[in-house]
C-alpha cells in the first residue's frame, strides 16, 4: 500500500503549512489520493509498474494538474472520475519533466463521443487548440482498455497540449528570430 501519508507531509512541507492549522485539510487529501490511488490503478497499467516513491510523485502531480484546471462536460454527465483520469493522461506523458502543468491550458473539454470540428465532417475524437484541451470520453476510455493497439486519444491529445503549452513560445521566439536574420540577409544582398 502506498504510504500516502507521506504525500501529505511532503505536500504541506513543501507549502510551509502547519499541520495543526489544516489538520482536517489533511485529511481530506489523504483520502483524496487514496481514492485516486485505486481509481487509478484500475484504468492505468503504466502506474501499477510504478515504484512506491514514483507513484506517490504521481499522484501529488495528479493532484496538482487536477486543481489547475477547469473541467467542462460537453453531452456527458459530471463524473468525479474524469478529472482524475485525464490528469493522469497529462502526468503520465509529463512523467520526468519539470514542467508539467501545461499551465497555458486552463479548459479541458469532455466530449461524450466523437464529434465535429470547424468545417471537417470527418468525426474528431480529440484535439487540442489556444481554447484548451478536448477529448472523446468514449474514446479515452476504450483507448485505455486496450494497452495493445498503440492508440492512445488521452496521451496522444496530451502530447499536443504539451508541445504546445511548452515550446509555443520557444516557437514563437525563434520564428521572431528567423524574420529578423532572414530581413538582415536581404538587407546584405540588397
Amino acid at each position: 500500500m502506498l504510504r500516502l501519508d507521506l504525500i501529505i507531509r511532503s505536500l504541506f512541507r513543501k507549502y510551509k503549512i502547519a499541520r495543526s492549522v489544516f489538520s482536517d485539510n489533511e485529511i481530506l487529501v489523504r483520502k483524496e489520493l487514496e481514492w485516486y490511488s485505486g481509481l487509478i490503478s484500475q484504468h492505468f497499467e503504466y502506474f501499477n509498474e510504478l515504484s512506491t516513491p514514483h507513484k506517490q510523485r504521481f499522484l501529488r502531480r495528479v493532484h496538482s494538474f487536477k486543481r489547475g484546471k477547469e473541467f467542462h462536460y460537453v453531452e456527458l454527465e459530471i463524473s468525479p472520475q474524469i478529472p482524475v483520469l485525464v490528469s493522469t493522461a497529462a502526468v503520465q506523458i509529463t512523467v520526468g519533466l519539470r514542467k508539467y502543468k501545461m499551465s497555458f491550458f486552463n479548459d479541458i473539454y469532455i466530449m461524450a463521443d466523437a464529434y465535429t470540428y470547424g468545417f471537417s465532417q470527418h468525426p474528431w475524437i480529440g484535439h487540442v487548440n489556444r481554447k484548451g484541451i478536448f477529448i472523446s470520453w468514449k474514446h479515452f476510455l476504450q483507448r485505455y482498455s486496450d494497452n495493445t493497439d498503440m492508440n492512445n486519444v488521452g496521451l496522444h491529445e496530451m502530447a499536443h497540449a504539451l508541445v504546445y503549452a511548452n515550446f509555443r513560445e520557444d516557437f514563437m521566439r525563434n520564428s521572431i528570430l528567423l524574420s529578423i536574420l532572414k530581413g538582415i540577409r536581404q538587407k546584405q544582398t540588397s
